[in-house]
């Protein structure tokens, strides 16, 4: 490996890096576990599963936004 793709490979933006896929792995891997502890019914986590990541991405962005200067 050359020089030049070592710069590229340390410069490049990986999917690991980027906060927003970051935030809504952990949004989703918590509202899956969260729906399946506390409700019984398939329906039931479903509808809880998705009303909790979409509060945590809700929450999420707003904070951003609020930090945001400027």
């Amino acid at each position: 490996m050359g020089r030049g793709a070592r710069e590229e490979a340390l410069t490049k933006p990986s999917l690991l890096t980027d906060h927003i896929v970051l935030m809504s792995a952990y949004a989703a891997i918590l509202a899956a576990f969260l729906g399946l502890l506390w409700r019984d019914t398939p329906r039931e986590r479903v509808r809880l599963g998705t009303r909790i990541f979409a509060a945590l991405m809700v929450t999420g962005l707003a904070v951003a936004w609020a930090m945001y200067p400027g």
